[in-house]
């Protein structure tokens, strides 16, 4: 029996070399991220999915962006479904689970089984640049509760999981965590108010959760949201029981590099109660951060590895490889996007962005 890392890496290219093979030998991620850069064509991308699942000792996380608008990691190959703005602004009944259900069908497809959606942090700021534009399904808990809601379930026909993001809530952050640590200066009281309220409500059927890096001073004094054992342990774990997996956001962000080092964030987040780090771009440094984690003692992670247990049991096998379906899904999605967002609107070239969540 092989022990495995608590990573999820990213992977350089559409294709593994072998130079990429010896290094996910070295290193044994639980599981994969795909990015535009893995993402060549429908067929080569389902290639890629099923040889990382024959590298893999287990059924193996294979995960991806897939919120639709500007973080659809597929837009080169397929339709864009529309953004969680654009089905939440809609006025066609049933567009939001009909939006889940086409995703899943996609992804599931392509042999990727985890998707890193939905956000549920509220639009307090809509026209601040910190990486939240056109991603959130509504301002109030209310609405995120209900269109995150409509959003994820229908995943679970095609056995695709979900992951909410970004605990505990980024949305007041003014400030893009690619570029700098964003400090929302609340109480716990406040943060129970409104921005926790989506994750308490639906942190029961969600089976993975994302940390998110911003710093609530009052609350985590110097360290941000995902390595901070009172957010993670304290509040997610003992506070709101929650028994799913904890997962980081992206270490590779500036937020994070530039204060702890990406090896030494690595640890302190598996340290402070997450259950994977995420590590998406600085291959060179993978085996940096799997050897910085293996000097967490096991006895810190029994129940990590009985909640990872318990996820990889839901994790499937995909379907066969079905280019007419492929096909379906496609012409499905550009047609909701016309019904959103109208002939001109859904033919229309996509906006550039503000952060790098969009472009990746």
């Amino acid at each position: 029996m092989h022990s495995t890392t608590p990573l999820v890496i990213g992977i350089p290219g559409p294709e593994l070399d072998q130079s990429t093979r010896s290094l996910i030998e070295r290193v044994r991620p639980i599981g994969y991220v795909l990015f535009s850069r893995n993402i060549k064509s429908a067929e080569q991308t389902r290639a890629l999915t099923d040889e990382l699942r024959g590298l893999s000792w287990e059924e193996p996380i294979i995960a991806i962006d897939q919120e639709g608008g500007r973080v659809t990691r597929t837009k080169e190959i397929g339709a864009i479904p529309p953004s969680a703005r654009e089905l939440s602004e809609s006025t066609v009944k049933g567009c939001i689970p009909y939006a889940g259900f086409l995703t899943a069908d996609m992804l599931s497809l392509l042999g990727i089984n985890l998707n890193f959606a939905p956000v549920m942090d509220l639009d307090h700021h809509p026209d601040k640049k910190n990486a939240l534009n056109d991603r959130c399904w509504g301002s109030t808990p209310s609405e995120v509760i209900d269109r995150a809601g409509m959003f994820s379930r229908p995943h679970a026909k095609y056995k695709v999981q979900v992951c909410g993001k970004h605990f505990p809530g980024s949305g007041l952050a003014q400030s893009d965590p690619h570029f700098d640590l964003p400090v929302v200066d609340i109480s716990l009281e406040d943060l129970y108010e409104a921005d926790l309220q989506p994750f308490v409500a639906m942190l029961p059927d969600l089976g993975m959760v994302m940390s998110g890096h911003l710093l609530f001073p009052q609350i985590t004094q110097d360290l941000p949201a995902s390595l901070s054992p009172q957010l993670i342990q304290g509040l997610l774990r003992n506070r709101l029981a929650y028994e799913g997996l904890a997962i980081t956001d992206d270490l590779n962000m500036q937020a994070i590099t530039s204060r702890y080092g990406l090896a030494n964030a690595a640890r302190m987040a598996i340290e402070a109660g997450n259950d994977l780090a995420m590590v998406c771009h600085s291959f060179d440094e993978f085996e940096a951060v799997a050897e910085e984690l293996s000097k967490i003692s096991p006895n810190a992670t029994i129940d990590s590895e009985r909640r990872l247990k318990k996820f990889q049991k839901k994790l499937k096998a995909p379907p066969a490889w079905s280019p007419k379906r492929w096909q379906k899904v496609n012409e499905d999605i550009f047609k909701l996007r016309v019904d959103v967002l109208g002939e001109d609107g859904a033919r229309a070239p996509m906006a550039d962005g503000t952060s790098p969540v969009e472009s990746y």
